[in-house]
């Protein structure tokens, strides 16, 4: 009898430091970010990539146990400056969510605008094995808009991101979490294999995966936390072959 496998998203954003509480549920600071890979690659944690957890999804092999995917939602210029060094440091595959529409300019849907990544930090990190995948062009709310609005954004960022590379990209996070049954068949057909939510929780084989959950990780969140949160405090035990 096939086992069931639990695995997890963590969902970060910004990987700097912060001011206040509420600034700390989009940033971490570097080197508690560092922490967390160094205690997830030391671990009985294993970090897998998102191209690894589709073919897992249709069906083709196993995952190891414990598997977990680091993502970054946004494109903030920090995840360069910041996160790639850690990233590289310890061979770990992320997957950065682009707004294609912000690159090299400033966020306009934060309360504080910050410098996003511009095309040639993307290119030195994809060159390298960082992934990249589709945030929109302008970080809408999918499910408010119109169908065709919707369309444009999603088909727009992918095809700017695979024009840009030369590849194609076929992974989404929805902007604020923000979908609907409808902006989740728009992904399938705009070419996406995978959308990610920004609900709470784990995955196994049987999730929607044009709905994927995720673990989101914040400034405050110590490595007991980050562990508590792997280990039950989303349901994850309750999950599959996800022991603590």
């Amino acid at each position: 009898m096939e086992r069931t496998v639990a695995f997890a998203i963590l969902m970060y954003h910004r990987i700097t430091g912060y001011r206040t509480s509420d600034e700390a549920k989009y940033a971490c600071p570097s080197d508690l970010f560092a922490a967390h890979i160094r205690w997830l690659k030391g671990g009985d944690h294993t970090l897998v990539s998102l191209d690894e957890i589709e073919t897992y999804l249709s069906g083709i092999g196993q995952m190891p146990g414990k598997p977990v995917v680091i993502t970054l939602d946004d494109g903030y210029r920090d995840n360069y400056e910041n996160a790639f060094p850690t990233l590289q440091e310890w061979n770990v595959s992320a997957t950065i969510f682009v707004t294609t529409g912000a690159v090299g300019r400033m966020s306009s849907w934060t309360e504080t605008p910050w410098p996003m990544l511009d095309w040639g930090h993307i290119r030195e990190m994809d060159r390298v094995g960082i992934a990249f995948g589709s945030h929109c062009v302008q970080h809408v709310r999918l499910a408010e808009v119109s169908p065709e609005k919707a369309w444009d954004e999603m088909s727009g960022s992918k095809q700017d991101i695979e024009f840009r590379l030369g590849k194609s990209i076929h992974h989404f996070a929805y902007p604020f979490g923000n979908h609907s049954p409808e902006v989740r068949t728009l992904a399938s057909e705009a070419g996406y294999r995978l959308g990610l939510s920004a609900r709470e929780g784990v995955n196994t084989r049987k999730s929607d995966r044009f709905a994927l959950h995720r673990i989101p990780i914040h400034g405050e969140d110590s490595i007991d936390r980050l562990s508590r949160k792997l280990c039950g405090a989303f349901g994850c035990a309750e999950q599959g072959d996800r022991d603590c």
